[in-house]
């Protein structure tokens, strides 16, 4: 079970966010959590250091491939530290309000865990 914060919006529907690492940024780093933090100069810092990469691949420049590798590795444990915390700045931001904390199996569960409590019975 993790450990979950929800958000409700007076207008939308509510949300879950994780709390923790953000394992699924190893993954790929293209996730919905970038997208939906807001974080478009993460998706910019990743394709514009293709290019070099690609470069120093071409060349056989050891040292460069090396760099590049150390620096993806503090790249991606960075943004899985932070991930979440970006998505809660962005719900505040749009208007979204904390509105407790909980543990579930799940994104989904987690929800439906909070809307169970609003209306028992």
């Amino acid at each position: 079970m993790a450990s979950y914060k929800i958000y409700k919006h007076p207008t939308l529907t509510s949300k879950a966010v994780r709390q923790g690492f953000a394992w699924e940024v190893l993954l790929s780093p293209l996730t919905l959590e970038v997208t939906e933090s807001r974080k478009r100069w993460l998706l910019w810092l990743i394709l514009g250091s293709l290019i070099p990469f690609t470069i120093a691949v071409f060349f056989d420049w050891k040292i460069i491939q090396l760099a590049f590798c150390l620096a993806d590795i503090m790249f991606f444990c960075y943004c899985g530290f932070n991930m979440y915390k970006w998505l809660e700045d962005s719900l505040l931001e749009r208007g979204y309000l904390y509105v407790t904390s909980l543990e579930a199996d799940g994104q989904f569960a987690a929800l439906a865990q909070y809307r169970k409590n609003l209306n028992p019975g």
